[in-house]
């Protein structure tokens, strides 16, 4: 698919845009690099949309088109290759006289290579949400002479969120699509989405139905600032086994309702995020919950209803409305935690390995048990709980049963 700038070709069946000027730097010889746009631009010929970029290039006049043996133009993000597309010299490109055009670099569209017959591309090679920073062009001669040039270099190509907001697909389609987009090699390794450099705004809750990953980026829920907002309970539901986020930052006006919710499912895993508002659910399966800060929870910051498998390690709550963590059981199956199966080990173990001040197990009691600090000794004994301050003369006894 070619776009030409001469006024003789416009009658061809085409995809045509405007290519733009370029600077007289870019010149090399018979070759030059122009400018990078974002594009939606649906062809006439019916061989679908292009929802990425166009690159407009120009080979000189006084080139003789069947003097080139190859035309090749790479997409970049700094040094990492996007995409690379390899113009049809022995196909329909090879028919074009020297001139203007501009190459489509199809990322989230259905534009079919194959059928409109002017290139053949390797596929996408960058992560979901990756944006370019600048393209290559390089010819090849029959004679092995090569020329090669990099876009305009006065274009910063910094798209915003305006610029590119309609071409990304949202994360809930993604989500609810996982097979359709990895085959499309947009979503890296089959089952990780990576939101690296990207913000998505949801507006409804985000339910994960299917195996995945989704890491790094930011997404975000209800905010004071966003009036219309529609995600009033849970962000994010998991209603799927085998889910992992990780490294994502997850704004939201905390509700009553987790910001994450664990939704009976197993082998859970929440690493290094950064929420807003709580985790909770129930599970009796596997749960890991490890290194997140958790902010300005309404209730408890980490809860759990279950006899499962859980590992709450290195996460720090603050500003929680409730227990900083929550474990609700049944006092004859109760879960393992952090690979400990006793009441007093539980507690010790969750004190331990987290920032937090405090902790509610239900099957001992209603209330939060109490702070400790270094200052302080703590024995669990089968009558109940008693914490000795240093320097003190008295002790506070909670009574529980393992």
């Amino acid at each position: 698919m070619i776009r030409r700038i001469f006024c003789i070709m416009m009658a061809l069946a085409l995809c045509f845009m405007f290519v733009p000027e370029v600077s007289a730097e870019n010149w090399n010889k018979g070759l030059k690099a122009g400018s990078l746009s974002v594009t939606t631009h649906t062809c006439t010929e019916g061989h679908g949309t292009v929802k990425g970029y166009y690159a407009g290039f120009r080979i000189s006049e006084e080139v003789v088109m069947s003097s080139i043996e190859s035309i090749k133009l790479t997409l970049f993000n700094g040094n990492k290759t996007l995409k690379t597309l390899n113009a049809k010299i022995d196909g329909k490109f090879g028919e074009l006289d020297a001139g203007g055009y501009s190459a489509p670099f199809d990322v989230y569209g259905d534009f079919n290579y194959e059928e409109d017959g002017y290139w053949e591309t390797n596929g996408w090679k960058g992560t979901f949400y990756e944006v370019p920073t600048h393209f290559e062009v390089e010819i090849t001669y029959n004679n092995g002479e090569k020329e090669h040039v990099v876009s305009d270099e006065s274009l910063k190509y910094n798209f915003t969120e305006k610029d590119t907001e309609d071409i990304f697909p949202s994360l809930h389609d993604v989500v609810a699509d996982l097979d359709y987009y990895n085959n499309h090699e947009l979503v890296a390794d089959g089952s990780t989405i990576d939101l690296t450099g990207y913000k998505e705004k949801l507006t409804k809750p985000l339910k994960i139905q299917e195996e995945m990953t989704i890491r790094n980026g930011k997404i975000i829920g209800k905010t004071k600032n966003r009036p219309g907002d529609t995600v009033y309970g849970n962000v994010i539901v998991l209603e799927s086994n085998n889910i992992k986020i990780e490294n994502v930052k997850i704004e939201n006006q905390s509700t009553s309702h987790p910001t994450i919710r664990v939704d009976g499912v197993d082998n859970i895993k929440l690493d290094n995020n950064t929420i807003d508002g709580a985790i909770g659910g129930n599970s009796d399966g596997k749960v890991d919950i490890i290194n997140n800060d958790i902010r300005n929870s309404v209730d408890e910051g980490i809860w759990l209803v279950g006899n499962g498998e859980y590992t709450i390690e290195n996460n720090t709550v603050t500003n929680a409305g409730g227990a900083c963590i929550k474990l609700v059981a049944n006092k004859d199956n109760i879960p393992t935690v952090n690979e400990q199966s006793s009441t007093n080990s539980i507690l010790e173990s969750l004190r331990h390995e987290n920032t937090i001040k405090n902790v509610i197990l239900t099957w001992v009691g209603p209330e939060p048990l109490p702070e400790t600090s270094e200052s302080r000794i703590m024995w669990l004994i089968p009558a109940g709980l008693l914490v000795l301050v240093a320097g003190a003369f008295g002790y506070k006894r909670f009574a529980f049963q393992e």
